[in-house]
């Protein structure tokens, strides 16, 4: 059977199938939530291991494994018989397309199984951005023979963290994200209504990447999360579309069916409870309940017998579930792709669907820190020294640690930032103090203007150029302290990330520009849209590669500070190394 691609499957499928080579780096597909990327997985490697050809579908949720083996019996029923699954006792192993869980094949007894049957013609993986885990690194190499393809899908092509970077395992082949999808009407709009939960004390939660699920599970009730979650579902809010701010409706969620995102099981249950006697059909699904429960719980919702599904968090990755038209984040998280993943559970657009846009709740705050636009850009958040892409951080004299690869951290005992408990000013690893004039120890940042923030209480200062390529004001005008134009180069203009290398905005027009990266190797130029965009639009952008350059330097809410904007100076990015790169950009600009 011939599947019909959309618009976007068909563009994109030519370039992961031109020129792909063996072996990693494999080709990545970055795809946002509900545009399509299990089909367009499936049909590109059926295409490329032809009729006869091993596929291994690689993932880490059953549902993960059930749903493209649902869609191959769907649409492709003639291979249907070929295809098998292979987690805990099921075992089909021998089949030709095997859908094949990543904790399963941990074990060597199972992988030589599956390897006895030859090594796959393609290998594909799943929420690729979990593939540099070392279970999933390990089972990844072992199935690879000397002819076999690496495909990966990703929604949240972003690791922040202290191993190997993505950029070992992927090069991004093509990207299309929320915007397009919204644009070619492949999802619904996203609309944002703030509404926090008050008195939320932050201060005592800890945790490395993310906030501590427990800790932070406690800190919410204490701020009557609950209460505050029922009465927010019945408000009706004045919400903003997503990212670009430029439309406002009055939306609720009464009357629509949707996900409350929590922090942990208990918050999860009490909400759920609350719900259902203000009226509301609401249920709580989560881990501690059986695959058999969870999978009748989303059947319940998606006939109608259900409104709302309470979960902390593991109706994310791998969900479909298109009845959906609203999501409620009721806990706050640091997590820039968890937060992408809750949003794009309301977005799917499906016939017969009655709304016309999809309402985001947000009672943590988590999208005062994500943007929706994602930069098709594998930050190196590993070691280019050490071998196994780990960071050996030595004490750099100032209580944070440095890299023989030039990587830094402001808290060395912590291998990150520094952790702050409450009613203490000094860092629970390392001792810094904190800010020594707030009465709390904590800097009060207080805007001076859209770029600086300063502190009310000390001197500190705390700057921000990548805040806009531009003001968000209608009668924006260009200011000193914002992009640099680059010398010799009229419409260009350029900032200085450090490692990472450097974005670039080229003006296209009188309000259009085209934001690129170019990598610290100078090696290539890389467009971060496919179009000349509106200024705000390119800015976003670039400020997601700014966040992450951020994250990979253990700073939070800012610029790395080897981040510094391009002078008049050349030698700033030893742009006459650039060559190529600059001729390109040259060649735009003109």
């Amino acid at each position: 059977m011939t599947v019909t691609l959309r618009d976007w499957q068909a563009r994109v499928q030519p370039l992961v199938l031109a020129d792909w080579a063996p072996g990693l780096p494999g080709k990545l597909v970055v795809a946002c939530t509900g545009s399509g990327k299990t089909i367009f997985g499936l049909d590109t490697v059926l295409k490329a291991a032809g009729p006869e050809g091993r596929i291994v579908w690689l993932a880490h949720r059953q549902e993960l494994l059930d749903a493209p083996l649902a869609d191959v019996r769907a649409l492709w029923p003639e291979i249907a018989g070929d295809c098998g699954i292979v987690q805990g006792n099921r075992d089909r192993s021998h089949k030709r397309i095997v859908f094949a869980s990543i904790q399963t094949l941990r074990t060597e007894k199972r992988r030589a199984k599956l390897l006895r049957h030859g090594h796959p013609a393609v290998v594909v993986v799943d929420e690729a951005h979990h593939s540099v885990a070392g279970t999933y690194d390990k089972v990844i190499r072992a199935l690879l023979g000397p002819d076999t393809l690496v495909l990966g899908l990703t929604a949240t092509p972003d690791r922040s963290g202290d191993g190997p970077s993505l950029s070992q395992h992927w090069q991004i082949a093509a990207q299309y994200g929320i915007v397009d999808a919204v644009q070619d009407g492949v999802l619904l709009p996203p609309y944002l209504a703030i509404d926090k939960v008050p008195n939320l004390d932050l201060e005592a939660v800890g945790g490395r990447k993310d906030y501590d699920d427990g800790q932070l599970g406690r800190a919410l009730l204490k701020a009557s999360i609950v209460e505050h979650t029922v009465a927010a579902l019945s408000r009706t809010y004045e919400a903003e579309r997503l990212p670009l701010k430029d439309d406002r409706r009055q939306l609720t969620c009464r009357g629509r069916a949707g996900f409350v995102f929590t922090a942990t099981v208990e918050q999860a249950e009490l909400t759920a409870e609350a719900l259902r006697a203000d009226g509301w059909k609401a249920r709580a699904a989560h881990g501690e309940l059986t695959s058999t429960e969870r999978r009748r719980l989303t059947k319940a919702f998606e006939a109608g017998a259900i409104d709302v599904l309470c979960n902390p968090a593991i109706f994310t990755e791998g969900t479909n579930l298109p009845r959906a038209s609203f999501v409620c984040l009721a806990r706050p998280t640091r997590s820039w792709s968890l937060a992408i993943q809750c949003v794009g559970r309301g977005l799917r657009l499906v016939n017969g669907k009655p709304e016309t846009e999809g309402l985001v709740l947000d009672l943590g705050g988590a999208m005062g820190q994500h943007s929706l636009l994602g930069a098709p850009v594998l930050i190196d958040t590993g070691c280019t020294v050490h071998e196994d892409g780990r960071h050996r951080y030595i004490e750099d004299g100032a209580g944070g640690g440095r890299c023989d690869c030039g990587k830094k951290v402001s808290c060395l005992a912590n291998r990150g930032p520094h952790v702050y408990r409450a009613g203490e000013i000094h860092c629970r690893k390392c001792g810094r103090e904190k800010c020594p004039e707030s009465p709390t120890g904590d800097h009060l940042w207080i805007p001076q203007g859209p770029f600086a923030s300063s502190c009310a209480f000390c001197p500190a200062k705390s700057t921000n150029p990548l805040a806009g390529l531009v003001n968000e004001r209608p009668d924006y005008q260009r200011e000193a302290v914002n992009w640099r134009p680059v010398l010799g180069m009229p419409g260009v203009y350029g900032v200085q990330l450090g490692e990472v290398g450097a974005c670039f905005n080229v003006q296209a027009g009188a309000d259009l520009w085209r934001p690129y990266w170019v990598p610290k190797d100078c090696s290539r130029l890389v467009p971060l849209t496919d179009r000349p965009v509106s200024p705000l639009h390119s800015r976003m952008v670039t400020d997601d590669v700014a966040r992450r350059v951020a994250a990979v330097n253990g700073t939070r809410g800012g610029v790395p500070d080897g981040a510094r904007w391009l002078q008049q100076r050349r030698e700033r990015l030893d742009l006459p190394r650039m060559a190529d790169a600059v001729g390109l950009l040259q060649e735009i600009a003109a």
